[in-house]
């Protein structure tokens, strides 16, 4: 167990949170109502404050399910992580199956036999700024909301299989399955999910649909699994309908029939972990944010300890003590008192540029740094971005320097821009890199050696 101090099962519209304390949980609450939208969602979190001791806030790690959720194997050749993430952004925008912008998170994995490939996690951006936002009125801070897919896979390390053994897993929730084929040390080979649930009149059609998994899985990777393993509470009502049914040996994972099963899980995964919907500037930042907030506290502490003080010295003031010692402790209470404010407004300019920082959906400067990193080409060093807000669009522009000769350096220039110009930012571009290019041309720079200059200006909506 991580030193995270909660963990949120928000899977299929069921919501249960745990507090955890020395590594057990010590406290939960589950909504009895479905949680299926980010309005039922505040709901909830307000529902669990009167439940759950939020006072102090901390780390929370989340895991998410829900039918806007896709899970898609991509066969990709081998590349670099920079080349692949690129190749993946652009695939997003043919993949996700919803309006909007997509957050994206993807796990190294085998589509096939003989294939190589990634597994890529697609989900409503809106869904987790607004998660993010929702924790944040708790000061809770996600470092982590990750999918189902990746709980199943670092547990299935715990059932002590062979690597090479194939498992299949079945996940039951109240109103969804979801089916997880993969090797035994944790490596998914494909998903299913069925949509519908394990009830009794849905049980012969259950058996039929995971006998078509396990015969997919054969004609896919070549062998039948080894096992089936059921997980989640409501596994020992229907292990007796699917022992003797099903097209290999089936048991109930124990470990995995508990309330709080989820939840101990998504908060035990490691901290660094590459399928995590929450980008990692936004978790520094987050991080910060936590930090400020205890410092602030712990500002305001000493204000009233020294205040305290104040009113103690002016009380034994009139007693026939001596009074230039009661003076001097005067001064000094007063010299703590400025430093502490000191400190406070410090604190108040670190947190508004904190603000600044913070990527979500409303504060697009910020998106914006997050990603450009990635789209810069290599050779080209950025010397100043500003982006600033206009009236009805945010005014950018970029200045930086390419280790290119003048006559090359516009195939590196050209791609940038149209990177810039692409989908997700779509920017227009009102002053091109041709603008400065042709500038260095005419002052005769092509027959210069060194760095040459560009800058581009447009505008973002």
């Amino acid at each position: 167990m991580s030193s995270t101090r909660f963990g949120i099962e928000w899977i299929y519209g069921e919501f249960l949170i745990s507090r955890f304390a020395n590594g057990e949980s010590v406290e939960q609450w589950q909504a009895p109502y479905p949680v299926n939208d980010l309005r039922s969602l505040s709901h909830a979190m307000h529902d669990a404050s009167a439940h759950i001791d939020l006072t102090r806030g901390g780390d929370v790690a989340i895991a998410y399910e829900d039918d806007l959720h896709t899970h898609e194997f991509l066969q990709v050749p081998r590349m670099s992580r920079r080349d692949l993430e690129r190749h993946l952004s652009v695939r997003v925008e043919g993949s996700k199956a919803f309006d909007g912008r997509a957050a994206w998170c993807y796990h190294p994995a085998v589509p096939g036999e003989n294939m190589e490939g990634v597994l890529l996690h697609l989900m409503p951006k809106d869904i987790v700024d607004a998660v993010t936002r929702v924790c944040g009125e708790y000061y809770l801070v996600p470092k982590r909301l990750v999918p189902l897919t990746e709980i199943i896979s670092e547990h299935i390390k715990k059932l002590e299989a062979q690597s090479e053994d194939v498992l299949l897993i079945i996940a039951i929730f109240q109103r969804r399955m979801q089916l997880v084929v993969a090797h035994g040390d944790g490596e998914v080979l494909f998903v299913r999910e069925l949509q519908y649930s394990s009830q009794d009149e849905n049980i012969d059609r259950l058996v039929v649909d995971i006998n078509r998994t396990i015969g997919y899985a054969k004609q896919r990777i070549g062998v039948r699994p080894d096992r089936a393993w059921l997980m989640g509470e409501h596994a020992p009502r229907v292990i007796g309908a699917f022992q003797g049914e099903l097209d290999c040996p089936v048991a109930v994972d124990e470990t995995a029939t508990r309330t709080d099963f989820w939840t101990a899980e998504v908060a035990g995964l490691p901290q660094r972990l590459s399928s995590n919907f929450i980008p990692s500037l936004a978790r520094r930042a987050m991080g910060r944010k936590s930090l400020m907030r205890a410092a602030v506290l712990t500002g305001w502490t000493l204000v009233a300890a020294a205040m305290l003080v104040g009113v103690v010295i002016q009380t034994v003031i009139g007693s026939p003590i001596d009074r230039n010692l009661i003076e001097q402790r005067i001064e000094d209470v007063t010299v703590d008192i400025q430093r502490v404010e000191g400190e406070l407004h410090a604190i108040d300019l670190e947190q508004v540029r904190l603000n600044q920082l913070t990527a979500d959906a409303f504060n697009l400067p910020a998106l914006f740094l997050s990603h450009l990193g990635d789209m810069v080409p290599d050779g080209v060093v950025l010397h100043s971005v500003n982006i600033v807000r206009g009236e009805q669009s945010w005014r950018l522009e970029i200045e930086g320097v390419a280790s290119q000769s003048l006559d090359r350096a516009p195939v590196v220039f050209e791609e940038f821009q149209n990177t810039l110009a692409a989908a997700p930012w779509r920017a227009r571009i009102t002053e091109s890199w041709r603008t400065t290019w042709m500038q260095q041309l005419r002052s005769g720079s092509a027959a210069q050696e060194g760095d040459v200059g560009f800058r581009i200006r447009g505008t973002v909506r």
